[in-house]
């Protein structure tokens, strides 16, 4: 059996912002800057010298390895075993593993990835590079009109190593605390990520 020792990455503050770019003549240029703002949504292509227009914009956000100093441009450069806190809580309304929110003064309900008893959402990087949101709700949900438990129950911290994830607490019924996609199955058990 495998293991793999997590640690905890925390964002630098550093982003980096990546636009994309296209051509009439379907050239596709990036660049990237440290800021949003940008003085131009257009630029010339290098290969035709035709104008070309931004079609996307996309953010790095960069990551530091607490425990060696070790910096990711971006959070999918994490190797298997980094745990990080999401800054993003609020999910797609259609994602069955988010939670639901109550309404709001509106009326409206929509879903976020609920913070944990910490207040932080916790993703695992597991060997397959798959980043499994640990307070999501599992695919295989036992309860899944219930929002007042939790699919996996998180003890411990990742920084000092101790996180275990587990069904001791308020839980559903699917399954033993295991993860599972569609090229890894296995546990995080006492820091350690295992099959």
């Amino acid at each position: 059996m495998t293991k793999i020792r997590i640690f905890f990455c925390e964002r630098t503050g550093n982003e980096h912002y990546v636009r994309n770019y296209r051509c009439s003549g379907g050239h596709k240029t990036a660049r990237t800057a440290g800021s949003r703002k940008w003085s131009s949504r257009k630029i010339r292509c290098s290969q035709c010298d035709e104008l070309a227009e931004c079609q996307s914009v996309s953010s790095n956000i960069e990551m530091r390895r607490v425990d060696t100093g070790e910096i990711f441009a971006r959070p999918y450069d994490l190797p298997a075993g980094a745990v990080y806190a999401d800054w993003d809580q609020y999910g797609d309304d259609d994602n069955p593993h988010n939670w639901t929110k109550a309404p709001d003064g509106e009326g409206r309900r929509y879903r976020v990835f609920r913070p944990g008893a910490d207040g932080r959402v916790l993703v695992c990087v597991l060997p397959d590079k798959h980043h499994w949101i640990i307070d999501s709700r599992c695919n295989n949900c036992g309860s899944p009109n219930d929002d007042a438990h939790w699919c996996w129950v998180r003890h411990g911290r990742p920084e000092d190593g101790t996180l275990h994830v587990d069904k001791n607490g308020l839980t559903c019924s699917a399954g033993a605390g295991s993860i599972q996609t569609s090229n890894w199955h296995g546990f995080l058990h006492n820091g350690e990520l295992h099959t």
